[in-house]
């Protein structure tokens, strides 16, 4: 959804903490209100991402603004800030929060290990996939540890082409790993992990 509209979603203190159920709750309300036509939803974690610049506005509408008597009131600033585009402010209530951290209680758990029993490690996952028709399974990638190989074909391909590219990346290409009977994957292939 492309429409530049930032939406803030705003609670005080004593209505929840800023923890991980607060933020799943945040993020399955957005996902949830979407139109029926999205059907493709990627979300990015990055140190550097266009909310900061929201932000900025936000923190700057604060000093020249109006004064904040109570919780409402920033939600009104929020709102103003975003001067070429109102900014769409979701104040929640405590019953908009649910308790995420309960389903690691249930069936559903939180593995150690993968189905090819690998180590499992949170902080290492960069990529997450949900498909509806596998609704038990967490599609993930982690960080490349080594070269992958690339078809014998693509690598001929490569060489092929050393006659325009300059001598002192010849040895690179030259010394792309390959496997003869590996085809190239599929990007969107439901099988990556």
């Amino acid at each position: 959804m492309k429409d530049d509209q930032a939406t803030c979603f705003l609670w005080y203190k004593s209505v929840a903490r800023r923890g991980t159920n607060e933020i799943a709750s945040c993020v399955c309300r957005a996902i949830l209100n979407l139109p029926e036509e999205i059907k493709h939803v990627i979300l990015y974690s990055h140190s550097r991402m266009e909310c900061d610049g929201d932000h900025a506005v936000i923190e700057k509408a604060k000093k020249s603004s109006m004064q904040i008597s109570h919780p409402h009131d920033w939600a009104q600033l929020i709102r103003m800030a975003g001067k070429k585009k109102p900014f769409n402010v979701i104040e929640l209530a405590q019953e908009d929060f649910c308790d995420y951290a309960s389903l690691l209680r249930t069936d559903i758990q939180m593995r150690k290990s993968n189905e090819d029993e690998e180590k499992f490690v949170w902080q290492q996952v960069r990529w997450l996939r949900y498909v509806l028709d596998k609704p038990t399974k967490v599609l993930y990638k982690t960080p490349l540890k080594e070269e992958v190989p690339i078809s014998g074909g693509k690598k001929n391909d490569f060489l092929s082409l050393l006659p325009y590219i300059p001598p002192v990346f010849h040895e690179f290409y030259k010394n792309l790993k390959t496997e003869m009977d590996l085809t190239d994957p599929i990007c969107d292939s439901d099988e990556e992990n």
